[in-house]
């Protein structure tokens, strides 16, 4: 899922963003898997590149969980 970060279509990012959080929602290791794929530093080149107010607040929701 952290490999679709790279699209650029901008509700398709807040689907897979929303779908991030959803798997990583109380599962440790799925947030380690995550972390080790690099999500973090993805999400952050969304939420410093894109103004879609949904994609960020859903963006800004997985690095806070």
């Amino acid at each position: 899922m952290v490999m679709l970060l790279r699209k650029d279509n901008l509700k398709f990012l807040t689907v897979v963003t929303d779908c991030l959080h959803l798997l990583t929602l109380g599962h440790q290791e799925s947030k380690s898997v995550m972390l080790h794929c690099n999500g973090p530093a993805e999400l952050v080149r969304i939420i410093q590149s894109y103004s879609y107010e949904k994609l960020l607040w859903t963006a800004t929701r997985v690095l806070k969980g």
